[in-house]
């Protein structure tokens, strides 16, 4: 009797459980687009749910015996809905469709009191450190991301009628199938303060192998929404709950909302009147369990006509213990980039914007594991070396649900594509541009020696090559060519490396250059001048080079983490148009200089990406420093003897940082002290930029001061630069921004009646120069175009004031 009775009570359990469980999605009725954290209400109860990311909701009826209930729908922007379930014939697939209703944050003035978000918001603030995951001492996951390209129908869905045959066609083809999809599984170590390491176990890219944009995908948007800053692709914006928030944005509480005992505060948010700086706008859900955030949507609130883009993020309590983020989405839209259809029977043309969408899914989070520091290195991101081979038991461990014939049909048809138009090349080429070596077979082509700009060979055509990983791992040889078009002559060299410890980066090196290098220049190891930068216009204006024998063999190698070192010894004769005086009166123009020395670059925290052909380096937070200490030697060395004993110090320091409000100061700090008597070809030139008749903006270089105007045997300059961002409304083709410049330096020369045949005057009273760029005031494509002006002051004015203003034209490149 017992037994039979529990039966019965298990079963009608069971029975009433799953009959008191609502399954459905809320969708936008116009663009049938899926409508995430939509408060989803049993009417004439706080039993509620939110929908997640992708619009889905499980409600559970209050009352067990109910086989049907009310639903009252609310959500920010939309027209609110009370429906009830008994009007869909499947409980467990309801769609409810909103429709939008015209909605814009408008700033209120709060007269009596606080402004009741402000307490919610100053709560949230105060407990970010608890709430951040990435303040725990320790976390792993799993991720799974699906990324696609589609196109935006959005904006022409009015117009779609039967007789619109071209937008139509266009429907149609989107509707089944994606331009672009990406799918990865990875894997995440993290381990306090700042160790992470992610390793990319699965990747599938239509029309691609070996792809890198599975990398990519893990680097679209912030990992939660605790920092100062959020990060959007690249760009930084203030986060609105950063601290002083209340003082810069303007916040509104919306609704509360009920999850289980807690209460869930919808706060909208959107930069105060008259308040200038890289700003979101959008929601916050706060719930009142630690006052965390729940979910997050937002956007940047100045819009810019080629691009825009949306954020998402939900948060679980994990464990009782923790929030966490669990579903991350990104959706931008590129409206200067478009698809489109046309009928070449009948003429015209029907198009729409590009849309990218990614979808992060994270789960199997594990809190507080013991992690070993010795399994973090600086690549931050890597792919396993199967990642691309992983069949399909493996991918639906990880996916939220089976592929769609849709995505199906993305695969078959875009690999299929892929094969008949080279994708596989097209890529190669795209990783030659970020890494400037295109591989070719065994050979990688370096795409920096096909052409180079300057004054003195004005133009000059070369072609550089070396071996790859395709040959051996274990070596690489190589060389190059040049012609120069102005001086009419050849330059050539050949190097080698032999890796003898791959993981400390420990080479051995040999080179041999028969080339022409800057008089009175400085360079540093491994300063790879960023090629988006106008740092490299200055070169555009050097007219003073020397010609170069050189022979060196050097050892490379990674030391203490974040120390990059080359120990080298080398000869060299250089030949030049300046003339120098030596110990025995003769003046000659020809010198030979035997070397040792050791040279460093720091970067502290720097990180990788590790593809399966690079490594490409993810910079760092801190400023970059490069040290050159190098002795030269009168005795012979290499066969030759040297003709000069003498010590060089040179130093280098890079840094930027992004403040809340008032943009992102960029500042580079040089110096150099030589202890010896040497030629103007070894000592500094300061780094002038200008040059009459050319007046374009170079940052890192006195804007107003000669090229070879000034030399010196021992110096330091400071170059700095602060953009203040956008000040007025961006558009399509005109987006400004203010960069405040100021430069200074000081420098002296102790044998300047040695020196022939250019300028000795030292600039040892100090050179001083302020100014502006106006940046981006027209754009043509990725190319922009500013004016700057700059004043040279102090002790080395010129006869007429207003020869100390320059006017330059600033170039840049904006993607």
């Amino acid at each position: 009797m017992n037994k039979v009775f529990l039966y019965l009570l298990f079963a009608t359990i069971a029975f009433s459980t799953h009959a008191q469980i609502f399954r459905g999605r809320v969708i936008d009725a116009k663009s049938r687009q899926s409508l995430p954290f939509v408060s989803v209400l049993q009417k004439g109860t706080q039993n509620g749910a939110l929908t997640d990311i992708d619009g889905k909701f499980l409600l559970k009826a209050a009352d067990s015996t109910q086989t049907w209930v009310q639903l009252q729908i609310q959500y920010l922007g939309y027209e609110p809905q009370t429906i009830a379930t008994s009007t869909f014939s499947d409980k467990n697939n309801i769609v409810i469709k909103l429709q939008p209703q015209a909605f814009s944050l408008q700033e209120i003035t709060v007269k009596a009191g606080e402004n009741p978000a402000h307490r919610i918001i100053k709560k949230t603030i105060k407990n970010r450190a608890i709430n951040n995951p990435e303040k725990m001492h320790s976390f792993t996951y799993d991720s799974y991301t699906k990324f696609f390209v589609t196109a935006d129908l959005k904006a022409n869905i009015d117009s779609v009628s039967t007789k619109d045959t071209l937008l139509n066609r266009m429907e149609k083809f989107f509707k089944n199938q994606h331009l672009f999809l990406v799918e990865s599984v990875t894997r995440r170590e993290f381990l306090k303060p700042n160790k992470s390491h992610e390793t990319v176990l699965a990747s599938r890219v239509s029309g691609l192998k070996n792809s890198p944009f599975a990398l990519l995908a893990t680097q679209l948007q912030s990992f939660s929404f605790y920092d100062d800053f959020v990060s959007v692709l690249d760009e930084k914006y203030v986060n609105p709950i950063s601290e002083g928030s209340t003082r810069k944005y303007f916040f509104l509480l919306e609704d509360t909302l009920y999850s289980g005992k807690d209460t869930v505060f919808v706060i909208s948010f959107k930069p105060r009147k008259n308040k200038n700086f890289s700003a979101l706008k959008g929601v916050l859900y706060i719930n009142t369990n630690t006052y965390a955030i729940q979910n997050v949507i937002a956007e940047p609130e100045r819009k810019d006509k080629s691009i825009s883009i949306k954020i998402q993020q939900k948060y679980e309590y994990i464990e009782g213990k923790q929030w966490f983020p669990v579903q991350l989405n990104t959706d931008w839209i590129w409206s200067g980039t478009t698809v489109s259809t046309s009928d070449t029977s009948k003429g015209g043309t029907r198009s729409a914007p590009l849309k990218s969408v990614s979808r992060t899914y994270i789960k199997d989070i594990v809190l507080n594991p013991e992690l070993k520091k010795k399994i973090f290195s600086e690549v931050e991101v890597e792919m396993d070396k199967h990642s691309d081979r992983q069949d399909e038991s493996f991918w639906n461990q990880y996916r939220t649900d089976t592929l769609s014939s849709k995505e199906r049909k993305t695969y078959h048809t875009i690999d299929s594509i892929g094969k008949e138009y080279k994708f596989e090349r097209k890529l190669k080429t795209l990783e030659a541009l970020m890494t400037n070596k295109l591989p070719i077979w065994v050979f990688d082509l370096d795409l920096d020696r096909i052409l180079r700009m300057n004054n003195y060979e004005y133009a000059r055509l070369g072609l550089g090559l070396h071996t790859n990983k395709r040959l051996s791992k274990w070596f690489t040889v190589g060389g190059y060519f040049g012609y120069g078009f102005k001086d009419r002559a050849w330059k050539y060299g050949a190097d080698g490396s032999v890796f003898l410890w791959r993981k400390k980066e420990l080479a051995l090196n040999a080179l041999y250059q028969k080339d022409i290098t800057e008089s009175a220049g400085t360079n540093f190891f491994e300063n790879n001048r960023n090629l988006m930068s106008s740092e490299l216009y200055r070169d555009l204006f050097v007219s003073m080079y020397d010609k170069i024998e050189k022979y060196q063999a050097s050892l490379s190698f990674r030391m203490l983490k974040y120390i990059r070192a080359n120990v080298f010894a080398n000869h060299q004769q250089r030949f030049g148009k300046t003339l120098f005086k030596t110990q025995d009166n003769a003046v000659r123009d020809t010198f030979q200089y035997n070397e040792v020395g050791v040279q460093l670059k720091f970067l502290y925290k720097e990180k990788f990406i590790e593809t399966i052909n690079n490594k490409l380096s993810l910079g760092s937070d801190y400023p970059v420093f490069y040290v050159n200490i190098t002795k030269g030697m009168n005795q012979p060395f290499f066969n030759q003897k040297g003709d000069f004993n003498y010590w060089k110090f040179d130093f280098k320091m890079d840094a930027q940082k992004t403040f809340l409000t008032i943009g992102t100061s960029r500042v580079q700090l040089v110096a150099g002290k030589i202890i010896g008597n040497l030629p103007y070809t070894m000592l500094y030139n300061m780094r002038g930029s200008w040059i009459k008749g050319f007046e374009l903006s170079a940052i890192n270089s006195f804007e107003t001061m000669g090229v070879n105007e000034f030399t010196a045997d021992q110096y330091a300059a400071l170059f700095f630069n602060h953009n203040i961002g956008r000040f007025l409304k961006p558009r399509k083709k005109f987006n400004p921004e203010i960069e405040l410049v100021h430069n200074m330096g000081w420098g002296t020369l102790s044998n300047p009646e040695n020196i022939f045949n250019v300028s000795t005057q030292s600039p040892n009273k100090g050179y001083f120069e302020s100014g502006f760029r106006i940046l981006h005031i027209i754009k043509i494509s990725a190319t922009t175009f500013g004016v700057g002006a700059f004043y040279r002051y102090g002790a080395y004015t010129k006869p007429h004031a207003l020869d100390d203003i320059t006017v330059k034209m600033v170039l840049a490149i904006k993607i």
